[in-house]
């Protein structure tokens, strides 16, 4: 089987290397038993940043990981950090064939991430009978709970490490008003993903590509026109425009209790909206 970075890698080819790496590696230690290697998030939309984005990824396999399996994955994703300074962390998920037949992940496989080697284990998955949600006011309305508890933490200004991974600073103090690139994590994490899921709700989600979400936003939400045309900014040219994480937190937690409240809203109808 054949690599197939060609979606990850467009635009953004410093993230082929370690990519291609980590995909050598899985190959050389499990053989056979490697079924597919996802990449998700920015990279898979090709909007990540060189030294300021993550890499997030799945290696599916044909049976459980072990403690040794786990181990040696620290071991790459640590030699991945030293040697690939151009990606700021490699995050890699060991999981079995069986732990990912659930349909949150199912959903993030299908709508969140780029199938960079392997068999695509989704459209399996759904030839065997398990439901991939549809991207609907049904689904939006599942997110609400974890929207809720992000959003206490946007309007407090309190961001733990188990909700963000320390991508955002647990406090956004005066030492990062200069820190431009936490305006874009805000931007990610609040307005273009919880602005994918509000979309949901109204039947307009396409992808969570910028170039879907944020036009979207804009056309529904005339309202929130400063809102979000700083946020664009944001998230396409935080550092050139220098855009203060400062400000911007207090700027958009209107907006982000609009998304919640509109999809708390959401009326289903039918079994699955």
């Amino acid at each position: 089987m054949s690599c197939m970075l060609t979606g990850v890698a467009s635009g953004q080819p410093e993230f082929t290397a370690p990519i291609e790496r980590v995909i050598g590696e899985l190959r050389r230690r499990f053989s056979g038993s490697l079924i597919a290697y996802y990449v998700g998030g920015s990279v898979a939309r090709g909007e990540a940043l060189p030294y300021h984005s993550d890499v997030d990824s799945f290696a599916i396999l044909g049976a459980e990981p072990t403690a040794d399996d786990r181990a040696w994955k620290g071991s790459i994703e640590e030699a991945v950090r030293r040697d690939h300074p151009q990606v700021k962390d490699y995050h890699i998920n060991l999981w079995s064939r069986y732990f990912m037949r659930n349909e949150t992940l199912l959903f993030i496989f299908r709508y969140n991430a780029h199938l960079a080697f392997g068999r695509d284990v989704v459209t399996e998955c759904e030839r065997q009978g398990d439901r991939i949600p549809s991207p609907n006011g049904a689904w939006a309305k599942k997110r609400i709970g974890w929207m809720e508890k992000c959003f206490d933490g946007l309007v407090r200004n309190d961001f733990p490490a188990e909700l963000y991974g320390g991508a955002i600073p647990s406090v956004i103090s005066a030492e990062h008003a200069n820190d431009f690139y936490i305006s874009r994590k805000l931007a990610r994490n609040y307005m273009l993903l919880d602005g994918a899921y509000y979309l949901m709700a109204k039947n307009a989600f396409k992808t969570f590509a910028i170039s879907d979400v944020m036009p979207n936003l804009q056309r529904l939400l005339p309202q929130w026109k400063t809102e979000l045309e700083i946020t664009c900014l944001a998230l396409m040219r935080c550092n050139e425009l220098r855009i203060s994480p400062i400000p911007y937190r207090r700027m958009i937690v209107p907006v982000v209790r609009n998304f919640i409240d509109d999809i708390a809203r959401t009326v289903i109808t039918g079994p699955e909206g």
